[in-house]
């Protein structure tokens, strides 16, 4: 709230201390509902070592008195339990590839180029910053919708998909106009929309891609080890931000890295990202108890469940 002034002081056009200041009106939204809201009964329970409280706080969220089983699953994993238990390593190596596939997406090199590219599809500045948040609002809707239709592990493909090609489309684009053919570029003003058609739907691919690894970590883990899970998660993240921040200086221009990573994911999705769609968190972790986790079964489920309902009906019949 402090800050409220110098920016009304420093802006330099009338009205444009209005948006300087609206992120503002969700923090003071936050710090009013906050106040009603108890501590996260996981941070009672491990930092405050109150088991009353803790208990208090699961209640209040949960609403209902039957918390014994949850409060036991807290108390039982830490970090390192992850590292620990087979059930629980390849769970968290699921979600470290998935969180590692958002951030070597390529977006960091798009958020390089696109004021460059939305300009040169004769966008204004202004326009393209309504542009890009209104696409970004509109597709985290989308994804919402589509999620549990679609199923996570089938959107995050094709999301992967997605981006793959348009990383291969947008580094050939970049390519011919900065060496083959920059003065017909700028010429076939159809062509340089592509270019900016082109970045929006690497946009679009990133809001498909962005909530699917979020999703997943919550799903394949119980309460008790989820949120050293989230934890570890959070770090693996920015880590491969920070990784792309630096790296991508020096491919810079280029999104074929990209592209050959994102075939990898593409595989890696595919062959050991097990279907949560209609799932149970028991019959998810329950994929995970196998040693050797039958990942064919859950790549197969929709096929092995037609087989089943198929062999049914053949008895009936007999």
């Amino acid at each position: 709230m402090t800050c409220l002034i110098p920016l009304c002081c420093i802006s330099s056009r009338i009205g444009q201390w209005t948006h300087n200041t609206s992120p503002t009106i969700p923090a003071i939204y936050s710090l009013v509902t906050l106040t009603f809201c108890p501590d996260s009964p996981k941070y009672l329970l491990v930092n405050k070592i109150d088991d009353d409280a803790a208990e208090a706080a699961l209640i209040w969220l949960r609403k209902t008195s039957d918390v014994s089983e949850e409060m036991e699953a807290m108390k039982k994993e830490c970090v390192l339990d992850l590292m620990r238990t087979s059930d629980l390593r390849w769970p968290l190596i699921i979600c470290t590839v998935l969180q590692m596939s958002q951030q070597f997406s390529g977006i960091i090199a798009l958020e390089y180029y696109s004021i460059s590219i939305f300009i040169s599809a004769s966008l204004s500045k202004e326009t393209f910053q309504y542009a890009t948040v209104a696409t970004g609002v509109m597709m985290t809707f989308i994804s919402a919708l589509i999620m549990d239709r679609a199923g996570r592990r089938t959107l995050h493909m094709i999301g992967l998909v997605g981006m793959c090609i348009s990383s291969v489309v947008l580094d050939l684009v970049v390519c011919l106009s900065l060496q083959v053919c920059i003065d017909y570029l700028l010429r076939a003003s159809h062509i340089i929309r592509c270019i900016g058609q082109q970045a929006v739907s690497i946009k679009i691919n990133l809001y498909v891609l962005g909530p699917i690894p979020w999703f997943m970590v919550t799903e394949v883990f119980v309460q008790g080890p989820r949120s050293a899970a989230v934890s570890v998660s959070v770090v693996i993240n920015w880590l491969c931000n920070f990784a792309v921040g630096l790296v991508f200086p020096i491919l810079q221009k280029s999104f074929l890295p990209f592209s050959v990573m994102l075939l990898l994911f593409f595989i890696f999705t595919y062959m050991f990202v097990p279907e949560t769609k209609g799932k149970s968190i028991s019959e998810i972790t329950q994929l995970f108890k196998s040693p050797t986790m039958d990942r064919s079964e859950s790549r197969n489920s929709y096929k092995s469940s037609k087989n089943r309902y198929s062999t049914q009906v053949l008895i009936i019949d007999n």
